[in-house]
This record gives structure tokens, sequence and C-alpha cells, in this order.
């Protein structure tokens, strides 16, 4: 799942005692993040979990809800507000420490990894927040209330891929 500013990056660091924020929420569910790209976080490794996609939607909509009261608190600090994107996939990745021995870090790649971050950046294009790849969007449909956005053609794939909003 990859999730990233719509506004100042840095503007959590502006708020006193805004109560919960989203990063706050990521720590409270999982300690695999990765911030080189706005937000990197997944599920299922290095334990295997079977609820990884409803985690992650979970994980991704209480982020959405912690945005409220700490908008609000920018709002009274008289700072911009800022809104978070989402893009959410499921499929296979290669999972390890990468980088050199000074700095590496436990992260996750591939052709999944770099749908999600294409889809957290289409969110742009359709209005959303959140958007679901379909492999996700099966694995969920049963637990969240999802709306079908659109049939997307993203950089780097041959066929278009049918993407989701979690409600």
């Amino acid at each position: 799942m990859f999730g990233g500013d719509c506004g100042s990056a840095r503007a959590e660091e502006g708020v006193e005692d805004g109560g919960i924020t989203y990063t706050e929420v990521l720590y409270k569910v999982t300690d695999k993040f990765n911030w080189l790209l706005g937000i990197m976080f997944f599920f299922g490794a290095p334990m295997d979990n079977q609820w990884h996609a409803l985690d992650a939607v979970s994980t991704v909509l209480r982020m959405q809800e912690a945005m409220i009261p700490f908008n609000e608190e920018l709002k009274n600090q008289n700072l911009p507000t800022v809104k978070m994107r989402a893009g959410i996939n499921t499929g296979n990745v290669i999972v390890g420490d990468a980088g050199i021995a000074q700095r590496a870090d436990y992260t996750v790649l591939g052709d999944t990894v770099n749908t999600s971050a294409r889809l957290e950046s289409a969110n742009k294009a359709t209005g959303t927040l959140v958007m679901m790849g379909g492999q996700t969007y099966e694995l969920v449909k049963d637990v969240f209330l999802c709306r079908p956005i659109a049939k997307l053609q993203v950089v780097g794939k041959t066929e278009g891929i049918r993407v989701y909003e979690p409600m």
C-alpha cells in the first residue's frame, strides 16, 4: 500500500496536540512501512498473514478517519489542511533487506509494489483518495462496500486494470 499527503508533507509536525495522527494508526497496526516515497506499508511479510488485504484496507480507512481531527487541529492553528491518498494492491513481491550495509531497509519490490504506487497517484485523476486493484477488491468485497471507479491504463502495463474505491 502506498500513501501520500496531498498537501504539506510536514504538516503533521505542526500539530502541537492533535490526538492520533495517521502515522500513529500505522504504528498500531504494523511496523513494516517505508518512508522513501511517501508512506509504503505491507502485510504478509515476514510472517504470513491470510488477512493482508483486509488489514490494508482497514488501516487506510482508519488513517483517513484520523485525518479528520488532525485537520481540525491544523485549522485551529491556522495551518493548511492536508489529504492523504492511498493505492492498495495485492500480489507477489520480493521482500527483504535492500540497500547497502550502512543503510539497508526491510522492504518490498516488484510489479505489485509499482502498481500500488501508480494507483496512489491515479487518485488525482479520478478525484478519489483511496484506490485498490482488482485482486485486493476480490479479497475484501464481502467485508467492505466498494465502488468501481474505472479500468485504468497504468504505466508499465499493457492491459488496463480495474480499480475500486473502498467506502
